[in-house]
């Protein structure tokens, strides 16, 4: 099987996803305090655990020990959430993207296993086609995501020489309008509008306006490759 590289992967599906919303809000906990009370647990524990290998007090530095090691984990685990950068409950995906750039090495763990928590819940299965030559990093690569609900998305990446380009891709042309208005709200970033051809003009300016089909609704269209595609 052709190897997938990862970071690729998780920012084309963390940026078409946009299901995925992690609530990284610390609601104003102290992280000061929580990693405080965390240094002094760990060194309480070392402690007993000197003592008891001199075998003073064995029963009651076993119970001491399994209080403190419950409180650990839990203040641990505090700190891990509260660790990650403060923000409201994230609409966009592409936030995510940011909050991971942004993260230290420990901040983006724990932010990656919120992120995987909320892949479970909404994801059934991610299948995955590469295109290109064997032992070459030129890969152009499809992934079908289905959605516990049922639903379908299909997001395509490219490593190697042509990295990052991504986007969207259907087997029979046909996108939800949703899908469609999220294509157009990036594609803003780095292609002047002037540039669209009428027709794709055209719907968008109606979708700003309010107006058009509703976003449940599929559209079909043709995407024409861009010259770094063909």
């Amino acid at each position: 099987m052709p190897a997938v590289p990862y970071i690729p992967f998780e920012r084309a599906i963390l940026k078409w996803l946009r299901e995925v919303q992690i609530n990284v809000d610390n609601g104003g906990v102290d992280v000061q305090a929580l990693q405080a009370r965390k240094e002094d647990l760990d060194c309480r524990i070392a402690e007993l655990m000197s003592e008891m290998r001199s075998g003073k007090n064995l029963k009651r530095a076993a119970t001491l020990l399994d209080e403190w090691e419950t409180e650990l984990e839990q203040v641990s685990h505090e700190l891990e959430i509260a660790s990650i950068p403060r923000t409201n409950q994230l609409g966009r995906t592409q936030n995510l993207i940011t909050l991971l750039d942004n993260a230290d090495e420990e901040s983006r763990n724990a932010l990656r296993r919120q992120i995987k928590q909320q892949l479970k819940l909404l994801v059934a299965r991610i299948e995955i086609r590469v295109e290109g030559k064997p032992r070459t990093k030129s890969k152009r690569v499809y992934c079908t995501v289905y959605f516990k609900d049922g639903q379908e998305r299909r997001i395509w990446f490219q490593t190697g020489k042509d990295a990052v380009p991504d986007g969207l891709w259907t087997n029979d042309g046909g996108f939800s309008v949703a899908d469609m208005d999220a294509l157009y709200a990036m594609t803003l970033e780095n292609v002047d509008p002037a540039d669209w051809p009428p027709e794709a003009k055209e719907f968008f300016e109606r979708r700003q306006r309010g107006e058009g089909p509703p976003p449940d609704m599929r559209i079909f269209v043709n995407i024409t490759p861009t010259e770094t595609e063909k």
